[in-house]
């Protein structure tokens, strides 16, 4: 009886899978290859193949109209091509194109393409025998019309003999594999990133190409293997550039910056980009494309998303200015004021988390972001301090989204051509949850000159501060009940970390991850402590204090101490050896100075 059972489920998924209808079936299998367009494709490729020490899959040579060639990134291949020009005019260097291997043959992607009301051009069919190798290569092609972006080539590449390109894959795959992914450790290509003008359309577009292949979010495509495909809002749009996993970030660091080749942007790595002809390459390190996305920060954990920003608002920018740099020992950066005419400034650090610092006639407008109803009314008169943080997210919508679905009031703004925010609500005026903290996201547009702009305020020591501080990486919250906050974070989808314990404030508090750095909620255990008198008049969740990694804790000791006549006791901190600078030095905020 059991035999006959088991025929029969296998007969019967044998007639599903037959049955399957077109629509039931993704009609790109993964990313086939993607490819660099350029007049110096040949020497991209050997600068490529030589100091990455990529394997080969096929030579540079000539093939009539253009000239390419492949090297392996383990997952997929990244192809150098260099058009032969119909005029005098400069080829941009730039990613390009992009290569689908179809799940059918080119006939029926074709009739699939037309179903699904996909405009495309017809089969184009390629052969061409590879230098030294003796091997006839053939293929066909079929071009995607006016899709989004329009200035990129996306295309399927059909293969006559998928199994002999497929070993030929695997062969430099496992090749890159014995040469433990050399210099940089490269495991595969993690993300292609589109950008793109008009998200909306592109969704609806890229999600009528790909489906049903699962996604991350409605703009991240993923396959059976290769590269994920992200789509982002860029003024700009065109193949903006791709993430390469690699096994140890520290390492791929060492190895590029005793090359110069290191850049850094938003909690991200990169390879220089002026050294490869303006490419954007980001890298992260492989255990982290393997965690799950967070639901409000996006893939990829530490590598970049998380704590960005605090905000502190400030009576007397010329006195402030003074105090943090004369006194505390940082380099204050002064900025061009908004569209209101307030001023503003920052103080950047090396990861490109900040502080930044608004006038305290902003007040009322940033109390709308979290439907504060009294505006700040008493802050304004009284205080001076952190009024905000800001966290970095792969995508606005998809957080906001998720926010809704938790029962938080959110409001998703999408008016700046640089940035998407999502505000939530501390008042929500219906039967959704207050959010606990004085928090909002911020989603960043791709902007392929950041980084170039942050290496030159690196080399020119903006980000290279007297203190040595380094990063921003502990946010510090005020809360009535601590319990309850953490409740409320793990609903919108974060994390509890460690308890913690803060004795100066007369506080016991908890952890909560937030991608590169965390939040520490902290509830008073002493009525008569500092965390208890500080909330007696503010706002529940306002920011109290904040913990910056500096490289010499003593250095940045000897600078405050002999510069503000205040005596620093050290001691060891949840991060490691630590000072403790007090509000009336700072204009409102207790801040740590931690060395690891």
């Amino acid at each position: 009886m059991k035999r006959v059972l088991v025929f029969c489920v296998a007969l019967s998924l044998c007639f599903m899978a037959f049955d399957l209808k077109p629509e039931e079936q993704p009609l790109a299998k993964k990313v086939e290859h993607f490819f660099v367009a350029s007049e110096k494709a040949q020497l991209l490729f050997t600068y490529f193949k030589e100091t990455f020490q990529l394997p080969e899959v096929w030579p540079f040579f000539e093939r009539g109209t253009f000239a390419s060639g492949g090297l392996s990134l383990g997952n997929v291949v990244l192809e150098f091509v260099s058009f032969h020009k119909e005029s005098n005019q400069l080829q941009k260097t730039e990613f390009q194109g992009i290569a689908f291997e179809p799940t059918a043959d080119a006939a029926q992607t074709v009739v699939e393409l037309a179903r699904r009301k996909i405009a495309h051009t017809g089969i184009k069919v390629y052969k061409f025998e590879i230098p030294g190798r003796k091997v006839l290569v053939k293929w066909s092609s079929i071009n995607l019309s006016d899709f989004p972006p329009t200035n990129a080539n996306i295309f399927f590449c059909d293969y006559k003999d998928r199994q002999g390109v497929a070993q030929g894959r695997k062969a430099a795959g496992d090749e890159l594999a014995k040469r433990m992914g050399g210099p940089l450790g490269i495991v595969g290509a993690a993300e292609i990133t589109v950008g793109v003008r008009d998200p909306e359309e592109a969704r609806s577009k890229w999600s009528a190409l790909l489906a049903p292949s699962p996604r991350i979010s409605e703009d991240t495509f993923v396959f059976e293997s290769g590269p994920r495909i992200r789509l982002v809002r860029s003024e700009s749009p065109g193949i903006q550039g791709i993430v390469l996993s690699v096994r140890s970030l520290d390492e791929a660091a060492r190895f590029l910056k005793e090359r110069r080749l290191l850049v850094k942007d938003v909690g991200h790595i990169a390879i220089a980009p002026g050294a490869i002809e303006g490419l954007w390459i980001r890298l992260v390190e492989a255990a982290q494309t393997r965690e799950p996305a967070h639901p409000l920060l996006g893939p990829g954990q530490g590598t970049g998303q998380g704590v960005d920003h605090v905000g502190i608002a400030i009576r007397d920018f010329k006195k402030t200015k003074d105090d943090y740099e004369r006194v505390l020992g940082f380099k204050f950066r002064e900025l061009p004021p908004q569209p209101n005419g307030w001023p503003m400034a920052s103080i950047p650090f090396e990861n490109a988390t900040y502080l930044e610092f608004q006038p305290i006639a902003a007040l009322p407008w940033l109390s709308k972001m979290f439907d504060y109803s009294d505006g700040y009314a008493d802050f304004a008169e009284k205080y001076e301090g952190a009024v905000f943080l800001g966290l970095a997210t792969s995508s606005a919508k998809d957080a906001a989204d998720h926010l809704k679905a938790c029962n938080f009031q959110v409001y998703l703004v999408e008016e700046d051509p640089a940035f998407n925010y999502v505000h939530i609500s501390h008042e929500p005026s219906g039967k959704e949850q207050a959010f606990p903290l004085a928090i909002f996201l911020i989603e960043y547009f791709f902007d392929p000159g950041r980084p170039a702009r942050l290496a030159a305020r690196i080399e020119q020591g903006m980000m290279t501060h007297p203190n040595t501080a380094r990063r921003l990486h502990s946010v510090w919250f005020a809360v009535h009940d601590l319990e309850a906050g953490i409740r409320r974070l793990q609903d919108a989808g974060f994390e509890s970390g460690q308890p913690r314990e803060a004795k100066f404030l007369g506080a016991k508090g908890r952890e909560v991850k937030a991608g590169n750095g965390c939040l520490l909620l902290l509830q008073s255990i002493d009525k008569n402590g500092l965390l208890a008198n500080f909330l007696s008049d503010r706002h529940d969740g306002e920011i109290i204090g904040v913990s910056i990694e500096v490289s010499d804790v003593d250095k940045a000791r000897s600078w405050v101490e002999s510069h503000s006549r205040h005596k620093l006791e050290p001691y060891d901190g949840f991060y490691g050896r630590s000072i403790r600078i007090p509000p009336d030095l700072t204009h409102g905020i207790w801040i740590e100075f931690f060395q690891q």
